[in-house]
């Protein structure tokens, strides 16, 4: 089922009012995800959201832009938009896509190991930020074979969240990581991705990702990079937004998250098993992201 979008409401699209949307908007607290298949036939106007946002453009043409930005969008597109970069679309013609909407950390991450894949990273995470400094067409793009192999996942998703039967939720994560990661094995890096140090710098997330639950230091990871610690430093920002030892602490919480989901063991060996150095130490970097401590968060689980 296909459903024409109407974007006559002032209140959404207004060109003079900057609309910003919340995954709440669309979701509920307990499962973050929306999804839809529509058609565009008029101007999408400026507007932010704190969620990311995965498109796959299935027939028509529209101008994408992004960050005062202009990109030509057709069939084979994907585009992944990050939460608090502002677009919209201009000149729309009989713009069709997939429109999945979700919040990546309580929805995919914490289950799965898929943060792993080379290509999830270079997708989800490096594309989208890097795609704003440089000039390129997409980020990615489905030849006619793949892009169907694509549809095929979207209209299982799309078939759950439309019927909403007993159960719905974990097929749909299933289903939905089955297209995240189809997606993943199927990117291929452009001119951009291998722009100065970017691959190399993605090798160490691979690391970063292996090795959690060992000693993980910045003069490692930059000469793996072939660079000097403050050029790995300022590179690796540029990449992922955050530093690399912020980037670490993350993905070990995210990793003790999984462990007081799915084992019994205590918090002092969860934060052992992740490379905390104590916790004390694990407990404090816990609720300074959480805002609960490791205990509370389990004992809502």
């Amino acid at each position: 089922m296909t459903i024409s979008v109407d974007n006559s409401d002032v209140s959404l699209y207004n060109p003079d009012i900057m609309k910003e949307f919340k995954i709440l908007d669309f979701a509920g607290i307990d499962f973050p995800f929306w999804a839809m298949k529509g058609k565009h036939t008029d101007a999408f106007y400026s507007h932010t959201h704190d969620f990311i946002e995965l498109e796959i453009v299935v027939s028509g043409t529209a101008d994408h832009i992004v960050e005062g930005k202009k990109y030509q969008i057709g069939k084979g597109d994907v585009l992944v938009l990050l939460p608090g970069y502002v677009h919209e679309l201009q000149n729309v013609n009989e713009l069709e896509i997939y429109n999945f909407k979700f919040d990546l950390d309580k929805l995919i991450l914490l289950d799965t190991d898929i943060e792993k894949l080379s290509g999830f990273q270079s997708l989800f995470l490096y594309q989208p930020m890097n795609q704003y400094y440089n000039e390129y067409h997409t980020y990615m793009y489905l030849e006619d074979d793949k892009l169907n192999e694509a549809k095929l996942l979207c209209d299982l998703v799309l078939a759950e969240w439309n019927e909403r039967k007993v159960g719905y939720k974990w097929v749909i994560k299933s289903y939905f990581l089955a297209l995240i990661t189809y997606l993943s094995r199927n990117y291929s890096p452009n001119a951009t991705t291998n722009s100065y140090k970017a691959k190399d710098i993605i090798k160490t997330v691979s690391y970063i990702q292996d090795n959690l639950d060992s000693k993980i230091t910045l003069s490692q990871l930059s000469s793996m990079a072939c660079l000097s610690e403050r050029q790995y430093c300022r590179v690796f920002k540029e990449i992922y937004g955050v530093s690399p030892i912020d980037y670490v602490i993350n993905c070990r919480l995210t990793l003790a998250c999984k462990m007081m989901k799915n084992t019994t063991l205590s918090i002092q060996q969860i934060s052992t098993t992740c490379g905390f150095g104590d916790k004390v130490s694990f407990s404090r970097l816990f609720k300074n992201r959480f805002r609960i401590t490791p205990g509370e968060y389990r004992k809502k689980l």
